[in-house]
């Protein structure tokens, strides 16, 4: 048994050998230099136009105009809604306070003396609601946009001396 296993083991590595040797022949390759197409017009000008100085220049300005948005609506238009937002929860607070019941729980219609008052106190937390959600929205997409135009702006102003040196370069 020993020995049928050395003999297998043997001669599965000649077998390796040998076939290795066909692949270990070198024979001579013809090749042939390939000549790039050259750049489409339009998309060197495309090209170039981007890594141009004013693309970054334009994408931090951008960021610039985005920030100040933000600092804008984050700093005087919040203070006025939250005026707003008190003065809804002053009206809701006051009137379950007079009704004992929830503003939430209340079906305005079913009420006669304080009818008024529960409508109004509903429609004020919900323009209150939906003012800081479109605040919040546009704030926040100010917020990205600034973040977004500056990384660019930072990106094209690292990368546009080399890839301008590297396309120029090529269509030589």
């Amino acid at each position: 048994m020993k020995t049928d296993l050395l003999s297998s083991v043997s001669t599965y590595l000649d077998m390796r050998k040998n076939m290795g040797a066909e692949h270990m022949q070198k024979n001579a390759v013809v090749t042939e230099t390939v000549k790039t197409a050259d750049p489409h017009p339009g998309g060197k000008a495309l090209f170039l136009s981007f890594f141009d100085p004013g693309a970054y220049s334009g994408f931090f300005k951008a960021g610039t105009v985005c920030f100040t948005i933000w600092l804008i609506g984050a700093s005087q238009t919040a203070v006025t809604l939250y005026d707003k937002e008190i003065d809804a929860y002053t009206d809701k607070y006051k009137f379950e306070a007079v009704t004992h019941r929830f503003l939430d729980q209340t079906d305005c219609r079913l009420l006669s003396n304080y009818q008024a008052d529960c409508f109004l106190a509903k429609h004020k937390i919900e323009a209150s609601g939906s003012a800081l959600e479109a605040l919040k929205a546009v704030t926040d997409a100010a917020w990205g946009g600034g973040i977004f135009c500056f990384f660019a702006s930072a990106f094209l102003f690292f990368c546009a001396p080399f890839a301008r040196n590297a396309y120029t370069e090529s269509s030589r």
